[in-house]
């Protein structure tokens, strides 16, 4: 309904007088993309959060964007900047991201029909970090049973993998090879089959890292399967 309208006054005479009038229809402002959760790997790296109040408050009444943080305004200065991405939209940067700016961040417009707010976070989540690993060597006899340790921490759920000289070791169908839910696998009953490198792999959604150790088994050879006939040519 935004536009200019005009009123006409005519008499018999076909006289006439007229005037006009402007009609601006304003509305608070509202955030119509609010800022989004941000998660950092590690301290030091950048974040941001954009946020853009809608056209149509800007466009008659400058929507003043501001940012707070646990609802106290954001301090701009060093590595903190908001900087102006078009004229609906601002952005939070954070060039070096520190433990005290982990937290709960407001995007607050405001203009003087009304004001609106919307909410994110900036938090950290860690890809897993290994606090126990396999000995660089383990010997151990055969027909013995032997632990190879295996723990890390971070955000959750944490998975566990375990490969033996590069190869996936199938705990669900190999009864002698246990994974516990700390990430330990234990080897029943050795045998010198078993000599070689195991790495230990823990993953989250964030990441994976691994650790390695070898493994020696000593004791008689362990006795092949025996042989058999497939086929027989001539």
């Amino acid at each position: 309904d935004n536009g200019t309208y005009t009123c006409e006054v005519t008499n018999e005479y076909y006289q006439s007088i007229y005037g006009s009038v402007k009609l601006i229809v304003v509305e608070p402002p509202s955030i119509v993309i609010p800022p989004e959760d941000y998660k950092v790997s590690e301290f030091g790296e950048p974040s941001y959060l954009t946020c853009r109040c809608n056209p149509q408050a800007v466009a008659t009444n400058p929507c003043v964007v501001s940012f707070l943080k646990d609802g106290v305004p954001v301090e701009v200065g060093g590595d903190v900047t908001i900087v102006v991405v078009d004229k609906f939209s601002r952005q939070l940067s954070i060039a070096n991201t520190q433990e005290y700016h982990l937290g709960r961040y407001e995007c607050h417009g405001e203009n003087r029909f009304g004001s609106a707010s919307a909410y994110a976070y900036i938090t950290k989540t860690n890809k897993p970090y290994m606090i126990t690993g396999p000995p660089t060597k383990t010997t151990t006899s055969s027909k013995s049973s032997v632990d190879l340790a295996c723990e890390a921490i971070g955000y959750a759920p944490i998975n566990y993998l375990w490969t033996f000289n590069g190869h996936p070791i199938d705990v669900e169908n190999d009864s002698r090879m246990i994974l516990s839910s700390t990430g330990t696998l234990l080897i029943d009953g050795t045998m010198t089959a078993d000599t070689g490198t195991y790495t230990c792999f823990a993953s989250n959604p964030y990441g994976q890292t691994s650790v390695s150790g070898f493994l020696e088994v000593e004791g008689p050879p362990t006795q092949p399967p025996c042989p058999w006939i497939s086929r027989i040519s001539q």
